[in-house]
């Protein structure tokens, strides 16, 4: 999982950035700390918010493969399983894969 870090939508973030800009432009040593200090706050929450969304993200995905599992509506995937699958959709193929069928998708298909 990548998190990636989007200021471009976050305005606190650009107007934080926007302060250590006109701070280091002062030549003020304690505006330069403080707006520094400001935008690390600014930094380390909208990091925060953005770690705490892909957490429930995944939490909720994982809670819906293990009730789906229970149901015995599927089989829940193993995670070269879900590479595997996910880069076949992605390649719209099966042929040309960097990674081979994974043994556990062999081993079902056997032995059904």
């Amino acid at each position: 999982m990548t998190i990636k870090l989007n200021d471009k939508k976050s305005e606190a973030l650009q107007a934080s950035m926007q302060g250590v800009f006109t701070a280091l432009a002062s030549d003020n040593e304690e505006e330069i700390k403080a707006a520094v200090g400001s935008y690390s706050e600014v930094l380390a929450e909208e990091m925060k918010a953005q770690a705490s969304q892909e957490i429930s993200k995944y939490q909720t995905q994982s809670n819906d493969e293990q009730i789906m599992a229970r149901r015995g509506s599927r089989k829940v995937l193993t995670s070269k399983e879900k590479k595997f699958f996910a880069e076949a959709v992605t390649k719209q193929k099966i042929d040309g894969l960097d990674e081979v069928f994974p043994t556990t998708i062999i081993e079902d298909v056997c032995l059904t």
